[in-house]
């Protein structure tokens, strides 16, 4: 029996050391429990300071965003009062310019001697017409009067005294003293005639029906910008066409219902055509292979090297074996490349990207249709390899 007590003692004493130690550690697990509220704590509030801190910060940050983008206005409203600024410089360099001009004028008018008067008019009224249009600084109507008085000057026929008869102008005006009443009014005729045929007058660019350019100044009138010049002459009652291509499209009767009429067909066949990008293309290369061909045993021409766009068009335009309908009039031939060149035709075949470069020889350069002019004289193509 005292064994068995004995026994029951010590699983007393070990069941008491193992409470014990379980008290020890939950102690332990509870400091850490406190160590981690605390710390969480802690963690409400910096977090708390932090979003303080954002809120008192942010009213700056925005204030900060909205100086940058003030500044921003302010620069691109100074670079536009800068640019105003030259503008206002040039204007007022051409206003004093033009009342210098009108002061002589003046004083030219006071004159007694009046035998070299027109002359010096016409002179000085040309350079102020000249120089108004590019300040922007005098009214059309004012343009037009000073443009009319200097043609009425500039066409004024010589006295008697001077050549013995009377002789008209080469550059007659539409305000001529002694022209032929059919001729006086001829430009706003002419402008009554194409509004009442639908042809428009001064558009931006080249359209799909003729059009008259605002610039035409009798006895020359221009149409699809500058593509087709009509002179009309008066001695003759003749009106005589040509264009880029042409010197002598046709030259008929100065009857305005009929050259417009001839103008519409002509304006038809040149701009009018179906343009197929891809064979213009394949036949400019046909053509440059040509010349290649013929020039390579004379002066070394390999496929790369620049050929004459105008032996090119001769090749095109005299080949009498080429298909039907394939062959090219001059000024087609200039519509169509303007489409190649300045529009977004393709540019590659065989492996090679076409490339046009320009030439000062007017006679054998093409000028461009309409804004593609101002690319001046194209006279060579080049077909660069690929890389």
């Amino acid at each position: 029996m005292v064994n068995d007590l004995f026994a029951d003692a010590d699983l007393f004493a070990a069941d008491l050391a193992a409470v014990e130690a379980e008290q020890q550690r939950l102690a332990a697990q509870s400091d850490s429990v406190k160590k981690i509220t605390g710390h969480l704590r802690k963690i409400d509030v910096c977090r708390a300071a932090v979003e303080v801190e954002q809120q008192r910060l942010k009213s700056p940050l925005d204030c900060v965003k909205k100086a940058a983008g003030l500044l921003g206005e302010i620069n691109a409203y100074q670079a536009t009062v800068e640019i105003e600024q030259k503008q206002l410089k040039s204007q007022l360099a051409g206003v004093k310019k033009i009342v210098g001009y009108l002061s002589k004028i003046d004083a030219c008018q006071r004159k007694k001697d009046r035998s070299n008067q027109s002359r010096q008019l016409a002179s000085l009224l040309k350079k102020a017409v000249l120089i108004a249009p590019a300040n922007n600084c005098i009214e059309t109507a004012t343009l037009a009067k000073w443009q009319a008085r200097r043609d009425a000057l500039v066409s004024r026929p010589k006295s008697k005294k001077n050549t013995g008869r009377s002789r008209k102008s080469k550059n007659a005006s539409p305000i001529l003293p002694d022209a032929p009443q059919n001729y006086q009014d001829f430009p706003r005729r002419l402008e009554q005639k194409c509004r009442e045929k639908g042809i428009p007058i001064g558009m931006p660019e080249i359209q799909k029906e003729l059009q008259l350019d605002c610039d035409s100044r009798h006895p020359v009138y221009k149409f699809d910008h500058g593509f087709f010049q009509v002179e009309i002459d008066e001695t003759q009652n003749l009106a005589r066409c040509s264009n880029y291509g042409d010197n002598k499209v046709f030259a008929m009767g100065a009857d305005i219902d009929a050259v417009l009429e001839r103008l519409q067909r002509e304006h038809r066949r040149c701009f009018d055509r179906l343009f197929d990008g891809e064979k213009f293309l394949c036949q400019l290369r046909d053509g440059y292979l040509k010349i290649i061909e013929q020039k390579k045993n004379t002066d070394g021409r390999r496929d790369g090297d620049s050929v004459s766009l105008y032996e090119i068009m001769e090749t095109l335009t005299g080949d009498q074996e080429a298909e039907a309908g394939s062959r090219f009039r001059k000024d087609e031939f200039i519509v169509d490349l303007t489409r190649l060149a300045a529009t977004g035709a393709p540019h590659k075949i065989d492996g090679r990207t076409i490339d046009f470069q320009q030439t000062k020889d007017t006679e054998r350069g093409f000028l461009l249709c309409g804004d593609a002019a101002a690319r001046g004289y194209i006279g060579f193509v080049v077909f660069r390899e690929d890389k």
